[in-house]
C-alpha cells in the first residue's frame, strides 16, 4: 500500500467533512507568542501547577481570541461560544465577557434553543394572553391616521372621520437579540371615510362640447372593515441569565419547554408601526356599510349653456336636462315623453 496516497485520502476526507459542516479553520499564525510565554512563566490558566505543558491548549485558545477580534471589528458576530470538556480550557475565558464557554454540546443547544425557539414560544404565549391587547388598541389607531389609505375608485381627496380596533393576530416572532424581540402583527380595524362623488344621475355632461354643463355631488360615507400589518417591538426586561444558568447546568438533555418566569416585556408606544411602503385598501370587498349624508348643487354651472330654470334631473332618452318648463311629467323631456 501506498502510505503517502492513504494519508491524502485521509486528509480530503477530514476536508470535506470540514465543507459539509460549513466550519472555518481558525489561523494560528497570528498569536503572540510572548503571550503565551509570560502566561507560561506566571502559571496562568490553561497552565497550571499540574499542567505547565499546556502550549497547545494555549495556543488555541489565543487564536479564538485573535479570531473574535478580527470577526467583531467587521460585525460578523457579537459573540463567540465555546465548547470544551477541559475546565482549566472554559476557565482561561473566564474574563473574556464575549466568549461563552460551555462543557458539552447539548448545554450549548439548550443556551442557543432557550434565547431563540423557546423565547419566542414564551412572547407568542403572553401575547395570546391578551396582555398586550389594550397597548395595541390604544397606540395603532394613530398610525392609520398617518398611514397611506386608499379608497378603490375615488380620485378626490378623502378625510377619515373615525378609526376602530378590532382584533389581531401573532404573525411571526423574530428575536433580534436577548433583550428586544419584533413580532409580525396581522391589524383588523374598522375605518370610516369621507368622500364627495358626482352623482351621475343628477348631472349633466354635453357630449359635443365633452363637459358638464351642471353637476351633483353627494357626500358619502363608508364604513371599511379592513386588516393590515403592523411591527411590534418588545422589550424584554427580565431574562434573568443566571436562572438560566443554573437551568442548564442542572441537566445534559435537551430542554423541552420554557420558563414564563424567567420573562417580562414591556412596550412604548413608538414601537407600534405599519412598514413603509404599506397600503391600506378600501374596497367593495371590505365595505360592510355606506350612506349618502350630504347633497349639493354645483353651484359653477353655467347658465349660458341652459337656459331657464336650474335643472333638477336628466332625460334618460336624450340625455337633456329637465326643469319645469320642458318636463314631460313622465320622466321624460317635453320632446321625448310622447314616446313613452
Amino acid at each position: 500500500m501506498d502510505e503517502k496516497e492513504l494519508t491524502n485520502e485521509q486528509w480530503q476526507a477530514w476536508d470535506d467533512y470540514l465543507k459539509d459542516c460549513h466550519a472555518i479553520k481558525i489561523p494560528t499564525n497570528n498569536v503572540d507568542i510572548d503571550i503565551i510565554l509570560d502566561k507560561y512563566f506566571k502559571r496562568q490558566l490553561p497552565f497550571e501547577d499540574k499542567k505547565q505543558n499546556e502550549f497547545k491548549d494555549t495556543i488555541t485558545i489565543e487564536s479564538i481570541r485573535k479570531y473574535y477580534e478580527i470577526i467583531s471589528d467587521n460585525e460578523f458576530a457579537e459573540s463567540i461560544y465555546v465548547v470544551a470538556a477541559d475546565k482549566g480550557f472554559r476557565k482561561s475565558f473566564r474574563d473574556d465577557k464575549e466568549i461563552v464557554a460551555f462543557d458539552s454540546l447539548n448545554k450549548f443547544l439548550n443556551y442557543v434553543i432557550i434565547h431563540t425557539k423557546y423565547l419566542a414560544e414564551a412572547v407568542n404565549r403572553q401575547m395570546e394572553s391578551g396582555m398586550i391587547d389594550k397597548f395595541i388598541k390604544d397606540n395603532i389607531v394613530d398610525e392609520v391616521y398617518t398611514a397611506n389609505c386608499d379608497i378603490d375608485g375615488c380620485y378626490d381627496e378623502f378625510d377619515i372621520t373615525s378609526v376602530e380596533y378590532r382584533s389581531y393576530k401573532v404573525g411571526y416572532i423574530n428575536i433580534i437579540e436577548d433583550s428586544l424581540a419584533e413580532v409580525t402583527l396581522e391589524i383588523t380595524a374598522e375605518i370610516c371615510v369621507e368622500y364627495a362623488e358626482r352623482d351621475e344621475e343628477h348631472s349633466y355632461y354635453d357630449k359635443e362640447d365633452g363637459k358638464y354643463l351642471f353637476e351633483e355631488f353627494v357626500k358619502v360615507q363608508e364604513t371599511h372593515e379592513v386588516s393590515f400589518e403592523a411591527n411590534l417591538k418588545l422589550y424584554i426586561d427580565n431574562l434573568n441569565e443566571e436562572v438560566i444558568k443554573q437551568k442548564l447546568n442542572g441537566t445534559r438533555q435537551l430542554i423541552q419547554e420554557y420558563d414564563d418566569e424567567l420573562l417580562t416585556i414591556t412596550c412604548e408606544p413608538e414601537t407600534i408601526s405599519i412598514p413603509k411602503g404599506t397600503i391600506i385598501v378600501m374596497d367593495g370587498g371590505s365595505l360592510s356599510e355606506r350612506e349618502i349624508v350630504n347633497q349639493t348643487i354645483d353651484d359653477n354651472w353655467d347658465e349660458e349653456e341652459w337656459e331657464g330654470e336650474k335643472p333638477y334631473t336628466t332625460c334618460p332618452a336624450c340625455g337633456k336636462p329637465i326643469s319645469h318648463q320642458n318636463d314631460g311629467g313622465n320622466g321624460f323631456c317635453i320632446d321625448c315623453a310622447w314616446e313613452h
